[in-house]
């Protein structure tokens, strides 16, 4: 008598697992897409192959795509506690020959000179703006508030000049977590729920003997973040003319960035002082609107002008031009200094009256040329 063949999806668990045990991982993945009831029990199979070898690869694919469906099936695989046997709050050192490891303390082992990036699973959902993985992994358990190194390939891009806080080769360097890289990233619904969910605003230091002082309202006001802005000073312990390491205000951040245009009047609706007095790593206090001018910011000076910062609160027009023609004198290299803008913001300074347009008017013609310099040196003289 001929028999029968035996559906293979009959045969008991321990049968299916020894010849699953015996199929290599490209074998497995191509029987787990034949059907979907095939799918969920060899897919199952392969993450739990997946945890027990320690590779973490699958999960931090699914965090940066927002694969949910593969978010859950990897926190599926349970202990017998119930907890997630794949851990979620894992770090991956990826290294500048391609090599990845997993661990669960990145910062302290190794060294960091080969690291091309750390990251943990919520930081790669935040990378790639995928709000509802961010949004499975909090509810399963991730550190919200976890670390990263080098998770935004041109560090923090605030600024046009050498302050980059992301380089682990700067005794300030910053470690940001993943409300810091949505913001970077320009993800602001990813951003606007991590606030939120509590997120903690402060960005961490690589050395814990230095300050850094930068938050992510800094960085809001950077990116021009409206709602994330609203939402951080909404909390009660946020001052919103904290100074970073630097002296530098959310307003500063909000002026000498691009993107920060619409920043400035919501900080100042919000609270900011933009005749605020700023002080570099405990120096003595000067005018916002007078360090942005000594810095060659001349664009943002006129920026905060338009916000409100007055003249008179800020030394007065003799000595604010004073302070433009130093500025001028001391730009190094000639392709760093905005003529236009120094021409506009000294305009402006002049002040709008027939008789202060006209003195002002005269000076910036005078503030430039050599007899200029020369009555200031009588000037400083006199004194």
């Amino acid at each position: 008598m001929e028999s029968k063949p035996f559906p293979i999806q009959q045969l008991p668990g321990e049968l299916l697992r020894l010849i699953f045990d015996f199929c290599d991982e490209q074998s497995a993945s191509a029987w787990a897409r034949t059907s979907a009831s095939w799918y969920r029990t060899v897919g199952h199979m392969l993450y739990e192959a997946q945890v027990a070898r320690n590779n973490w690869k699958v999960l931090f694919w699914a965090a940066y795509h927002g694969s949910i469906g593969t978010l859950k099936q990897w926190t599926s695989i349970r202990n017998e506690d119930g907890g997630i046997r794949g851990s979620l709050s894992a770090y991956v050192r990826w290294t500048f020959d391609d090599k990845s490891t997993y661990t669960a303390d990145p910062f302290s082992t190794g060294n960091l000179q080969s690291c091309q990036m750390i990251a943990s699973p919520i930081h790669m959902a935040a990378m790639g703006g995928q709000l509802e993985a961010v949004q499975f992994l909090l509810d399963n358990g991730a550190d919200i508030d976890a670390c990263s190194l080098k998770t935004t390939p041109h560090g923090l891009t605030v600024f046009n000049d050498a302050r980059d806080l992301h380089s682990h080769t700067y005794e300030r360097c910053a470690l940001p977590a993943a409300l810091h890289t949505s913001i970077i990233c320009g993800h602001a619904p990813v951003a606007e729920l991590l606030v939120a969910r509590g997120a903690d605003i402060r960005l961490r230091p690589l050395r814990q003997d230095y300050e850094i002082g930068v938050t992510a309202l800094h960085l809001a006001a950077a990116y021009g973040m409206e709602t994330v802005i609203r939402l951080i000073c909404h909390r009660s312990d946020v001052d919103v003319d904290a100074a970073d390491c630097n002296g530098q205000s959310p307003l500063v951040y909000a002026a000498e960035s691009a993107k920060g245009h619409i920043s400035l009047r919501v900080l100042k609706e919000l609270g900011a002082n933009v005749n605020i007095h700023v002080s570099i790593q405990g120096g003595p206090g000067t005018p916002l609107l007078v360090a942005l001018i000594q810095r060659i910011r001349w664009r943002a000076a006129l920026k905060l002008m338009d916000c409100g910062a007055t003249v008179h609160k800020n030394g007065g027009r003799e000595y604010l031009l004073e302070v433009c023609n130093q500025a001028k004198d001391s730009a190094i290299h000639p392709d760093v200094p905005d003529p236009a803008a120094w021409d506009e913001l000294v305009s402006r300074i002049s002040g709008d009256d027939d008789t202060d347009s006209r003195t002002g008017a005269a000076m910036s013609r005078i503030v430039g040329s050599p007899w200029g310099k020369l009555s200031r040196l009588v000037r400083r003289a006199d004194r």
